[in-house]
């Protein structure tokens, strides 16, 4: 939920995983997050997230919509750098 609330979300590329599986222990998605989750990522893959509880890796968070950038550990500050510069 934090992730979806940030204006650019740029994600490790190695061993990270993301998910929203608030589903998977059985807790409640408010109407604000999915609000914000159908922003990021559109209707249907909002829906598919939702309902597959499932971790997702770099690769296929940013093909979702979860995420904007991937980046390598070493050079995740200087991604960061890069965009807040533009």
């Amino acid at each position: 939920m934090l992730a979806l609330a940030a204006d650019f979300r740029i994600m490790v590329s190695e061993k990270a995983k993301i998910s929203l599986n608030e589903i998977n222990i059985g807790v409640s998605v408010f109407a604000g997050a999915l609000e914000m989750l159908k922003f990021c990522v559109g209707q249907r893959n909002a829906e598919h997230i939702l309902k597959a509880g499932k971790m997702y890796t770099p690769d296929e968070a940013f093909q979702l919509g979860l995420i904007d950038k991937m980046s390598t550990p070493d050079m995740l500050i200087v991604s960061v750098q890069m965009d807040l510069d533009r």
